[in-house]
């Protein structure tokens, strides 16, 4: 019969013996195979085998209980229940000694397990740093390859800079060579790889190219480029809303490109173009500058009151914004005057009378003068007065010069004078001009001290800066020498006059120069005045000469000259009779040289001053004859001077001649001709207003003389010995 019990062994052998099994399996290996760590994925497993062992002693532990409890219960006495709880009990034991070994195998392997766990991680962490120290390695890697990278990039866009650079400095030089075909060529093969983005640089550079093609008059291709450049400017102003250099550089290249074409409808494009930015509400600076260039425009049509109009504007706009001393209103200033300057040119040329140009000129010539007179006035009384509104000042003391207006004009150039030496120093040419001028006027108001003052340091400022034997440096020293005479200095005015004209004008200007003949003239002038007449021979000698080849020997200037040397040689006479026949050899040519300017008198075509020349040189070229007893040939030599019928001019220089003539009719004992023209001239003198009291007394002497001698002739005396005839310290004739 089955057994009460036996579903126990069955169960036994159908539960307990799988976890058996299972916890026979998972015993604790060896220490050698820890060694070793196992991957994730067995850990993983030995996991899953640990929760299954869990469950089966679970299991085993409840069928213990089950066991127990059944093993409590009251029994009966059937001895096959006995055996059977016999048999309950002794597979209760087995079963208890099974949980037990399966409990031990559960914590065998649960260590094991956590064993497992902590290898996995170790190794997980190991292989986590590892990993982290390789991205570590590859990030570093990567910024470093990154960095070399960039550099190499950096590197190669320095090199095309570079390059792009060296091109333009390339373009620069062949344009500055103005080698234009090949600065085009580089032009060309820098602009080919520029792309959008470097619109910038394209810019400038097409500026500059625009520039060239100007300098090379290509203009209507200097247009399109600066057309090009312009509109890439523009659209960066849209961006910006500024006005920038460069593109008010492109806006200056477009207007000349368009004007010097020559085309009415390109200029007036460009007249356009500054018009509208002049009366727009632009920046102050680009709008005044655009009025600038506007009249100078109008300047250029020869439209200059226009020009002048809105050059006005133009000085008030910059007044109020920069101030009356900024350089650019003081710019414009002088542009207005210039533009006045072209009205009175303007006015010269117009179909209108002599009076109406006179008049126009005075009028334009007084704007002038009132606009710089309000301008100066404006700042005169300043501590300190920059170097261009000095400029304006030396103007204005130029057009009260001009005027003969001298006390304006010294107060004016006073200050320049002093202003000028402070700002540019006593050597600078603007410095020395304005000293120059005012030297001028300080000796014609005969302030010869201060004249001298700055003339001395114009001079030698002069010297240092421009040279010794320079033209200007020489019309100083020339001044500075008149000086002297005018203070009767004659020694230091020698002096100076030797250095400009032997040292200076002779070999920087030439011999036969007209300055340098001045210079001579007056140096043998001094010579002539300290009885140096040797010196002064020599030095008027060289000057008659050098007049004659460049002047003529007509000119008063070369009259003078050869007159100058007469007279030299006639005062030697008494001393070195040899010296008569040089002397009358000048004065034979002096007289051919002066006859044609007789004929026009005689014809009343000539003036009183050549009348005055003819007869200087007539009386002194009698007085020589009638030394050496040549009365005759003097006599027809002076009648014709005295018989001449001149203005009241030449009044005085023909009463002389009559009075030489009449001395010398008077030597030839004529001696009622001779008291007919001496009366004649004494009654011309006591009638003619201004004449010398001691002229008078010398020709009424002389007249006195005649008498005697012609009642003495009448008598049968002996006449005197013949005398020469000398002029008197008064400019009378008288008998030695």
């Amino acid at each position: 019969m089955p057994h009460e019990y036996g579903h126990i062994e069955s169960n036994r052998h159908r539960g307990f013996e799988p976890y058996y099994q299972a916890s026979q399996q998972t015993m604790a290996p060896k220490h050698e195979d820890f060694t070793n760590c196992r991957p994730l994925a067995e850990l993983n497993t030995l996991h899953q085998r640990l929760l299954e062992s869990g469950n089966a002693y679970k299991k085993l532990e409840n069928e213990k209980k089950m066991l127990e409890h059944r093993l409590s219960e009251p029994c009966n006495a059937c001895s096959s229940h006995v055996n059977d709880k016999r048999i309950l009990s002794q597979f209760l034991s087995e079963l208890c000694d099974d949980c037990m070994s399966l409990r031990n195998s559960h914590e065998i392997l649960n260590r094991t397990c956590q064993f497992e766990t902590e290898q996995a991680s170790k190794h997980q962490k190991e292989h986590a740093d590892q990993l982290s120290r390789s991205r570590e390695e590859n990030r570093r890697d990567r910024d470093t390859f990154e960095l070399t990278f960039k550099s190499a990039q950096r590197e190669l866009q320095r090199s095309r800079q570079e390059k792009e650079q060296l091109r333009i400095q390339l373009f620069t030089a062949w344009k500055a060579a103005r080698k234009f075909d090949d600065a085009e060529r580089i032009y060309h093969e820098i602009m080919a790889p520029l792309n959008a983005n470097d619109r910038g640089a394209k810019s400038d550079l097409m500026n500059e190219y625009a520039d060239m093609l100007i300098q090379h008059e290509k203009y209507e291709k200097a247009e399109t480029v600066a057309r090009e450049a312009l509109s890439h400017r523009k659209s960066r102003v849209e961006k910006e809303g500024q006005w920038s250099q460069e593109l008010k550089l492109s806006y200056r290249q477009l207007s000349s490109a368009l004007y010097h074409q020559s085309l009415t409808a390109k200029q007036n494009e460009a007249i356009e173009m500054h018009r509208q930015i002049w009366v727009s509400d632009s920046p102050h600076d680009w709008k005044a500058e655009n009025g600038d260039r506007l009249c100078q425009i109008y300047a250029d049509q020869k439209q200059y009151e226009d020009a002048e109009r809105i050059q006005q504007k133009v000085w008030k706009e910059r007044r109020r914004h920069d101030g009356i001393q900024h350089e650019a209103t003081i710019n414009s200033a002088m542009q207005r005057i210039d533009m006045l300057d072209g009205v009175i040119s303007m006015s010269k040329g117009k179909h209108r009378s002599a009076d109406e140009k006179d008049v126009d000129k005075v009028y334009w010539e007084n704007k002038i003068r009132d606009f710089l007179t309000k301008i100066w006035d404006s700042v005169k009384e300043l501590p300190e007065i920059n170097a261009k509104m000095l400029t304006l000042g030396h103007r204005l003391g130029e057009a009260h010069y001009k005027r003969k207006n001298n006390a304006k004009a010294r107060e004016v150039f006073e200050q320049v004078w002093e202003g000028r030496k402070k700002s540019l120093g006593v050597t600078h040419l603007e410095t020395l001009e304005s000293g120059h001028r005012l030297g001028e006027i300080y000796h014609n108001q005969k302030e010869y001290a201060k004249a001298e003052v700055v003339f001395d340091q114009v001079w030698n400022g002069k010297k240092k800066r421009l040279g010794d034997n320079n033209p200007e440096t020489l019309a100083a020293g020339h001044r500075l020498g008149e000086i002297h005479c005018d203070q009767k200095e004659y020694p230091k005015a020698a002096i100076v006059f030797g250095q400009v004209w032997n040292d200076g004008r002779k070999n920087s200007l030439g011999d036969h120069y007209l300055e340098t003949l001045s210079s001579g003239h007056r140096l043998g002038e001094i010579h002539y005045i300290q009885k140096e007449y040797a010196k002064a021979e020599i030095v008027f000698d060289q000057v008659w000469d050098g007049r004659k080849s460049s002047l003529g020997e007509q000119k008063p200037e070369t009259l003078d000259s050869g007159y100058q040397l007469a007279r030299c040689i006639c005062a030697q006479v008494d001393c070195d009779k040899e010296k008569f026949p040089k002397g009358k050899a000048i004065l034979e040519a002096l007289w051919e040289a002066i006859e044609p300017a007789l004929e026009d008198l005689a014809t009343k075509n000539g003036s009183s001053s050549s009348y005055e020349v003819a007869a200087e040189i007539g009386c002194l070229y009698g007085s020589l004859l009638v030394k050496f007893g040549n009365f005759a040939e003097a006599e027809t030599m002076l009648m014709p001077l005295w018989e001449l019928k001149i203005n009241s001019a030449g009044k005085a220089s023909q009463l002389q001649v009559g009075h030489l003539w009449g001395l010398c009719l008077a030597r030839q004992c004529l001696y009622s001709k001779a008291r007919e023209v001496l009366d004649s001239v004494l009654i011309r003198r006591e009638l003619m207003p201004g004449s010398s009291a001691q002229d008078c007394m010398e020709t009424s002497k002389e007249l006195e003389e005649v008498h005697r001698l012609e009642k003495r002739s009448s008598k049968g005396k002996t006449p005197p010995r013949r005398g020469a005839i000398a002029r008197s310290k008064h400019g009378g004739i008288r008998i030695k």
